[in-house]
């Protein structure tokens, strides 16, 4: 996340004639939540739920290394074994979520729009979790920036702020749910 290169556009001179315009006059907005954000939501999610496995996948396989004088490794502790338990849940549970978001919104299902803000939301705050929990599993190692893992807890906080951010996402599938009219 942090090549993300979001910058403002100004088009100084330009004339284009009507047959270039996309969509109608003044439906920007309509574009905007029917076609450009809906493709952009499944991709940060999806993106996330990449941050969430690599950071998953460092943690596990530090994890199984031997560690110690005996030979035993890190996860036949108890709470790393629950810590990988539970990193693997919130990988899997996000991947689906994106996955159905995706296939309502192929599909043109009325219900597409909420499953997709949902699974932004949801990617997100699983790669945040499980980035944390890898922190924890990898120890100083990770503190260190000898794993990337600290990376990945960088990159998955940064998914909460982009466009629209996960606050007003929220409130956007609130209004939704409860039958208001999303902007």
């Amino acid at each position: 996340m942090a090549g993300n290169g979001s910058v403002a556009m100004v088009f100084d001179g330009v004339e284009l004639d009507d047959s270039r315009r996309v969509g109608e006059l003044g439906g920007g907005a309509g574009l905007v939540f029917d076609v450009v954000a809906p493709f952009f939501l499944v991709g940060l999610a999806a993106a996330n739920v990449g941050i969430a496995a690599a950071a998953a996948a460092t943690a596990t396989e530090h994890a199984a290394r031997p560690r110690y004088s005996d030979g035993s490794p890190l996860a036949e502790v108890q709470h790393v074994q629950h810590h990988l338990a539970d990193m693997d849940t919130r990988v899997r549970a996000a991947r689906l979520l994106v996955q159905e978001a995706a296939r309502l919104g192929d599909a043109a299902d009325p219900a597409a729009l909420v499953a997709i803000m949902e699974a932004k939301v949801g990617a997100t705050d699983a790669a945040i979790d499980v980035a944390r929990d890898a922190m924890e599993v990898c120890g100083g190692q990770a503190y260190a920036r000898a794993l990337p893992v600290e990376r990945n807890l960088r990159d998955a906080l940064a998914g909460t702020v982009m466009a629209p951010t996960n606050a007003v996402l929220r409130s956007w599938i609130g209004k939704a749910l409860a039958g208001l009219p999303v902007p």
